[in-house]
């Protein structure tokens, strides 16, 4: 009977019935008016992200932030497109100060992009992740020759010594796990202990810890190109033939069971799979059209419910603006016109470019654009929406240069950027008459994209 309990409890956990809501109160400093994000990965394997809440700092640059959490999960704090890691556990209610870096650059949402953040009320999991990393990084920044070249390894014990009475009466899963994980990396990479050792004693038939940063940086570092570089009994050349014979996931399946060290254990079997067919698709030669209809075979074919998730997360990945996919919706205020949909640009090829002033590289892209603005306005529509944080200063800008075309502003819309994965500048992106996705990322005008322009204005107008 208790065992019944226990299955039907862990059958809930799992489905999130006992998820909780967390709290994030905070200030952001010189922020009012700013949206913030929460961010977290889908999984850790295909590194699909979502926004899972965002808000608008008041005028007190006050903030609050909800999250309905089931387990101890690892997210990302982010304003604009800067961001910082944070731990969230079910029914935790933090308060902190979040102060970005006014140097830093809006590349992506990060946590390496100077974003701040300052606890004021007690997290020990958040703070003692943060001490022990910093005690982790000094002390392997003190005695990495004697770790890695001079092969001292009772250095690690050391290590795992320091870190264990540091933290002595934390008593955390995620934590001790944590610790346990990154611990197990120094001993793998300073070849304290191999591939196959540490595996026995973290990962073969031992719990799958999904949601723990330090075990799936573990996973990779065993197991990123493992089928194709490392598996003492699985030649990659099996999987990429049975790619261009249209074989399925079948014969995938069957390949990678041939592995005496992961064969005994189904889920990490299935995960490095899936680790090893997102490899597959990033190599060029590879038929991805192909990479896909397996994943969808493995969605409907793996054993275990996050591992089909995460074959649906990679189907996610792989086919997010992909030539001939509807290109994601906006509605955006004009510069120079009123506001427009991306559906009001459908009837005309389009070529969209995200800029800022802030950016050289996106003046010069403007000023490229405007050279052949008259030769293809007619059949093709430029549209350029600007990401500076102050649309006077963008729409000043654009009247002072007398550029002609459509600007619009992204008016902090953020989801614009991340569902156009605009994480760099300048960046384009060319549609077609109905709407679809023509090129992506689209060349800069001084890589050519007058032949692109000129191949495709002919099309449109029939030439």
């Amino acid at each position: 009977m208790k065992k019944l309990f226990s299955l039907i409890l862990l059958s809930f956990i799992s489905l999130g019935l006992f998820s909780q809501q967390t709290t994030i109160r905070g200030t952001l400093k010189n922020g009012k008016g700013d949206v913030v994000y929460l961010v977290k990965y889908k999984d850790m394997i295909s590194y699909e992200d979502e926004i899972i809440n965002r808000t608008i700092a008041k005028s007190d640059e006050s903030f609050e932030l909800k999250a309905e959490v089931g387990e101890t999960i690892y997210a990302i704090l982010s304003t604009g497109m800067i961001g910082a890691d944070i731990y969230l556990q079910p029914g935790a209610h933090l308060k902190l100060e979040v102060i970005a870096d006014p140097g830093a650059q809006p590349l992506a949402y990060s946590q390496e992009a100077g974003l701040e953040l300052n606890f004021l009320s007690d997290s020990p999991l958040n703070r003692n992740i943060l001490d022990a990393d910093a005690l982790y990084n000094d002390f392997i920044m003190e005695h990495f020759d004697a770790i890695y070249k001079h092969r001292k390894h009772h250095l690690i014990d050391t290590l795992r010594h320091r870190l264990n009475k540091s933290f002595e009466g934390f008593d955390n899963a995620y934590f001790e796990n944590y610790i346990v994980y990154k611990i197990a990396g120094i001993e793998h990479f300073a070849r304290k202990k191999s591939l196959e050792t540490i595996s026995g004693e973290h990962f073969i038939n031992k719990p799958v810890r999904y949601q723990n940063t330090e075990y799936m940086y573990l996973f990779h570092q065993l197991f990123d190109e493992y089928f194709i570089s490392k598996s003492r009994q699985v030649d990659v050349v099996s999987f990429i033939t049975a790619i261009r014979n249209k074989d399925g996931f079948d014969a995938f399946w069957k390949i990678a069971q041939e592995d005496e060290l992961l064969k005994e254990d189904n889920r990490l079997l299935e995960m490095v799979l899936l680790n090893t067919i997102k490899e597959l698709h990033n190599i060029p030669t590879i038929d991805r059209d192909q990479i896909i209809l397996i994943l969808k075979e493995a969605e409907t074919k793996l054993n275990h419910k996050e591992n089909r998730k995460i074959a649906s997360n990679l189907i996610t990945k792989f086919t997010r603006l992909k030539v001939g996919t509807p290109a994601p919706d906006f509605t955006l205020p004009g510069l120079n016109t009123d506001s427009l949909s991306r559906q009001q640009l459908e009837g005309k090829i389009t070529y969209i470019n995200f800029w800022n002033l802030d950016c050289r590289s996106c003046i010069a892209t403007l000023d490229s654009i405007a050279k052949v603005y008259d030769r293809f306005n007619d059949a093709i529509r430029i549209v350029s929406i600007s990401t500076d944080k102050n649309p006077f200063a963008a729409s000043r800008f654009v009247e002072t240069k007398g550029y002609p075309w459509t600007f619009l502003h992204f008016n902090k819309q953020f989801e614009v950027l991340y569902n156009y994965r605009v994480f760099t500048f300048p960046h384009n992106i060319l549609l077609d008459e109905e709407g679809n996705v023509l090129r992506y990322p689209a060349k800069l005008p001084a890589e050519q994209i007058e032949d692109v322009l000129r191949k495709y204005s002919g099309r449109a107008t029939g030439n």
